[in-house]
């Protein structure tokens, strides 16, 4: 959920994943028809250079190097079953492309992508591929290494990003927390802070929060 001025939009995390599997066209489609306000997603490159959406960085969650999505062909992705672990009624479903995600969702939706790759290369795919689909105001990007977002800031000015806040230290005061993360949030312009729902307070009312609940 995204708190701005007290509206609270719903985010789909991985789209309806409670009851579909994760990152799936199905997932996405059907928060799509209980009109959530956006889906989140996460984003990887494939060795032949194919934008494919699928949380983990290793293809069902193997942790064997040969498993790692950036190692997998295109091909080798799309004959891994993303549907029958989740649930037998599901088997078939199949590793989206982003851009079979954009074409099912469309322009009207908000969404917030976790880029999981870690090269120009990939960051070149994802911009232009949303700048293709002429979603640039529909688009949060996020990233679990902040270096890569700030790359990705140069690059697309225009770009939303997304910060991943942790909780304060034990030893710091809430006025030292939120004086550090206040002026981080500025001074790495990003546009939405995503915290711990313990941590929403007033003084950070002039940025988007988001909070998983």
């Amino acid at each position: 959920m995204m708190f701005h001025n007290m509206k609270t939009n719903i985010i789909a995390h991985r789209g309806y994943s409670q009851k579909y599997p994760e990152n799936t066209l199905i997932s996405f489609q059907k928060a799509k028809g209980l009109h959530a306000d956006g889906v989140e997603l996460d984003v990887h490159l494939t060795a032949d250079s194919k934008l494919i959406v699928y949380h983990d960085y290793y293809l069902g969650k193997t942790g064997k190097r040969k498993d790692l999505i950036f190692n997998q062909s295109f091909e080798e992705i799309k004959r891994f079953d993303a549907g029958n672990h989740f649930n037998k009624a599901f088997k078939g479903e199949k590793i989206p492309t982003l851009q079979q995600v954009f074409d099912a969702i469309g322009q009207k939706m908000h969404y917030e992508i976790e880029m999981k790759g870690f090269t120009i290369e990939f960051m070149n795919h994802v911009i232009s591929l949303v700048k293709e689909y002429n979603l640039s105001d529909n688009v949060e990007f996020t990233s679990p290494q902040v270096t890569f977002l700030f790359r990705l800031k140069s690059l697309y000015p225009e770009a939303k990003i997304g910060l991943f806040v942790t909780p304060f230290a034990s030893w710091m005061d809430k006025e030292l927390g939120y004086t550090l993360l206040l002026n981080n949030l500025k001074l790495g312009m990003f546009s939405v802070a995503h915290c711990p729902l313990a941590m929403i307070d007033s003084a950070l009312k002039e940025f988007n929060i988001s909070t998983r609940l």
